[in-house]
């Protein structure tokens, strides 16, 4: 015998099933055998109410904070130190022996104090540069030991460079040691 297909009438929204919490699922699942949604409600489980693992923690951020400070500030050291060497290599590099060699070419010696602008004696590269040279009469026989200075052009004139030297110049007029009574200027 055949019976004709039973039509069936939509439900109610009255009588329609409410959707399953994820409980429910897992229950319905796991009654039918699939372990995936089982392992599912167990993991979910394992959490404490009111906690999510995809946010960090304020202790976290901190932390990351201070990481990511630390390394900026460590960035802008190196930065500011090449910068400050780059400086200082186009800055014209002066040793006090080149002024002690073109003051020393001359046959006499005064005792005393003597300074100039270091670009007059060595050219307009090194204008700025200030040095200065000091005399003593070290022997009665006319050695004398000469202290020369530059001055950097930076703020505050520090000592760039210092050299000391005896040079002997019979030759001198008589410094303190030999009567002439000159003493330091």
């Amino acid at each position: 015998m055949n019976l004709p297909p039973k039509i069936s009438t939509p439900a109610s929204p009255a009588h329609r099933p409410l959707p399953m919490s994820a409980h429910q699922r897992a229950k319905h699942w796991q009654r039918f055998g699939c372990p995936f949604y089982a392992s599912t409600w167990r993991r979910r489980e394992r959490r404490t109410p009111g906690t999510s693992s995809a946010a960090f923690s304020l202790l976290e951020v901190m932390v990351a904070i201070a990481i990511f400070f630390t390394a900026a500030f460590a960035i802008l050291t190196l930065v500011s130190g090449a910068l400050r060497n780059a400086r200082m290599l186009q800055r014209p590099q002066v040793d006090a022996g080149a002024v002690a060699s073109a003051l020393s070419i001359t046959n006499k010696i005064v005792e005393g104090t003597d300074s100039g602008d270091l670009g007059d004696l060595l050219g307009d590269t090194y204008r700025g540069y200030k040095w200065e040279s000091r005399s003593i009469e070290v022997e009665s026989n006319k050695l004398f030991q000469v202290d020369f200075t530059i001055y950097s052009p930076a703020r505050g004139n520090p000592v760039f460079s210092k050299i000391s030297t005896r040079l002997f110049r019979p030759e001198s007029p008589p410094g303190s040691l030999d009567g002439g009574g000159m003493g330091i200027h």
